[in-house]
């Protein structure tokens, strides 16, 4: 064990104490094997980590994590942007384990592609999605072309917001009430169109747990990578998790401005 993950460890075991009592987990796809894609995980780590959230807290829709009371430590599973290759088998021991899942679906790029560090990835078919709706599977919007809403025009956000709700809802024949910003961009405006077009619950992908005076339109996620090691995915659930994380959200956006700067 190298110093890094000996002090990831240590830090699992200080903080196992003060796990998060509510936690809302961000999935992207979920590879069979190794990716060149940061934004998935393969099967084997899913599955792993799925059955580690089991042992230390109740699993739950996205809505009743924040309905949950003290001392009841709950936990809600997303995965956003719809890939083609959300497995089968993933699919499966989701539906064997009676997980719930919101899943964000960004309704024009159906049966297309989303662009993640210039290479594109094929995004489910209206069909596939259609299929995977259910009791278990809560289908969201994930806006319409997936663009950062804060760069767009007014009525640019509200088309991206309202309308792929009601496409959506047209779609699978019923109410969609969860909506993730694309890319996590947004801002009061935002946040306020969001609620006015009649959504119920919003999600960002600022990390940490999921405070008790959460706004239902600014709930925060824990955000789960290829890189993510298991004794970092323990950690991220501790409250001592939180600040790493937010303080590695930081260093990395101040590493991506200068290289940007340098191009």
């Amino acid at each position: 064990m190298n110093f890094k993950s000996l002090t990831i460890a240590l830090a699992w075991n200080i903080g196992r104490m003060r796990l998060s009592n509510r936690v809302v987990l961000a999935y992207h796809g979920i590879w069979p094997g190794p990716t060149d894609n940061f934004l998935t995980v393969e099967l084997e780590n899913f599955r792993w980590q799925i059955e580690f959230v089991k042992k230390y807290y109740r699993i739950v829709t996205l809505e009743e994590v924040l309905e949950s009371e003290s001392g009841d430590r709950v936990a809600a599973i997303t995965i956003d942007d719809c890939y083609a290759r959300l497995l089968p088998e993933a699919i499966e021991f989701i539906r064997n384990n009676r997980i719930p899942v919101a899943l964000f679906a960004p309704t024009g790029l159906l049966g297309g592609s989303i662009v993640a560090r210039e290479k594109k990835y094929p995004v489910m078919t209206s069909s596939e999605l259609l299929s995977i709706d259910s009791d278990l599977f809560s289908i969201g919007s994930h806006s319409i072309t997936h663009r950062e809403l804060t760069d767009l025009s007014d009525g640019e956000k509200e088309m991206e917001i309202r309308r792929s709700k009601e496409d959506l809802q047209n779609l699978l024949g019923h109410e969609v009430n969860l909506f993730a910003y694309p890319r996590g961009k947004y801002d009061c405006d935002i946040r306020n169109m969001t609620e006015m077009s009649g959504y119920t619950h919003a999600v960002t992908i600022e990390p940490g747990a999921v405070p008790w005076s959460c706004d239902p339109f600014q709930i925060p996620r824990v955000s789960v990578l290829r890189s993510t090691s298991r004794n970092m995915f323990r950690l991220m659930l501790t409250g001592l998790g939180d600040r790493i994380v937010k303080a590695y959200a930081k260093w990395n956006a101040r590493k991506q401005m200068k290289s940007s700067e340098t191009k």
